[in-house]
């Protein structure tokens, strides 16, 4: 009997460690199939799929990559808009125009590429925008032009309707900046030829008739002063312009992106990469639209409120001298009262740089520093 259940003890235990020994044969044998298997829905993701150049049309798009798409856009709506509202037929087919001449100095593989990326775009135009500023009168607003990205297969796994909403506000303040920006330079010093050259003929005092006549009516200082004046100011509200416009561009969206993409380039290259890789992309994404939020202020409101009134300020201005030098260029007429409207102009915009130092020195925008830096308030 002793003996009898001695070697029924050795054989059990021989039998343990045999079930041992397969469960672990079994389990390596299922760990080997998972990383496998990841390995394979990882490669399909990245080089079937083109997961990371997929992601890379948020940049495109979104976050105004595509700089010359979207300044020819621009130039597109603004040489329309008098005749079109900002319906969305309107906002695709200048889209669609702009995109047809980006392309035409690519390669043709390129511009085939971008133009079947361009069919999966979408604008809408939502007037609940925040970063829109009010529109001088009899003109159309562009307050929440927006973006529709048809996103699927894989893609959609890593980027949520909040991810979107985030890109979405940014997109309508980088737009509204890059509008803001063109409609500064369409009032250019060198767009005033014509006033500059009948300007130029009252100076020299020339004795022709009809020039004397005007000699009479016209006050060559206050047109000297008035002109001197949009110069100063426009090169002033473009240099804070584009410098917000800098720091979200190079300090914020650029600068976020290369960290994306230095984690991407990292998984590409491990040859073990196993099932947590997906979770992992996930949470880069998630952290990567987190931090454009959170740098560019969006959602700061103070900041926000501060941009839509420097938005208004801005295309106010433009109007104001758009409509002043049209009657200069036709019958040399000054059509406001110069000092007044000089004044008024000069204090708006102090106000303007005092609101937006309030904002960059308070402890609850840190993120602004660099702003505050390039800006030299």
């Amino acid at each position: 009997r002793v003996r009898s259940s001695a070697a029924s003890d050795v054989y059990k235990r021989q039998v343990s460690t045999q079930s041992t020994g397969h469960m672990l044969l079994l389990q390596e044998a299922v760990e080997n199939m998972n990383r496998l298997r990841s390995q394979h829905i990882f490669l399909l993701a990245m080089e079937k799929n083109y997961l990371i150049q997929k992601m890379s049309f948020f940049r495109d798009f979104y976050l105004l990559g595509l700089g010359e798409l979207f300044f020819g856009f621009i130039s597109q709506i603004s040489t329309e808009t008098k005749q079109h509202s900002l319906q969305s037929t309107f906002l695709n087919k200048c889209f669609l125009e702009a995109a047809k001449k980006t392309s035409s100095v690519m390669s043709v593989s390129s511009a085939t590429y971008f133009l079947e990326n361009v069919s999966n775009v979408r604008l809408l135009h939502d007037q609940k925008s925040m970063f829109y500023g009010a529109s001088p009168s009899g003109e159309v607003s562009w307050g929440g032009i927006q973006i529709k990205y048809q996103i699927d297969g894989l893609l959609s796994f890593f980027v949520s309707e909040k991810d979107l909403s985030v890109l979405n506000e940014l997109f309508d303040l980088l737009l509204t900046l890059r509008r803001a920006e063109f409609c500064l330079n369409a009032i250019h010093w060198s767009k005033f030829k014509p006033i500059l050259k009948q300007f130029a003929v009252l100076q020299r005092g020339i004795s022709e008739k009809e020039t004397r006549s005007k000699l009479n009516t016209v006050d060559i200082q206050q047109i000297d002063k008035y002109l001197r004046f949009v110069n100063y100011m426009r090169t002033r509200l473009l240099f804070l312009i584009e410098s917000i416009l800098s720091y979200l561009m190079l300090d914020v969206v650029d600068s976020e992106w290369k960290v994306m993409n230095q984690k991407f380039a990292k998984w590409q290259a491990n040859d073990e990469n196993n099932a947590t890789v997906f979770q992992e992309i996930f949470d880069t994404q998630q952290q990567f639209v987190n931090q454009l939020a959170n740098l560019s202020c969006v959602r700061l409101l103070p900041f926000t409120r501060f941009l839509n009134h420097l938005f208004s300020f801005v295309f106010y201005f433009v109007a104001d001298v758009s409509h002043v030098n049209q009657a200069l260029s036709e019958r040399l007429e000054l059509v406001i009262a110069v000092d007044p409207w000089i004044t008024k102009t000069s204090l708006e915009f102090r106000k303007q740089e005092t609101l937006l130092l309030a904002i960059i020195t308070s402890p609850g925008s840190s993120a602004l520093k660099k702003l505050f830096l390039l800006l030299k308030l």
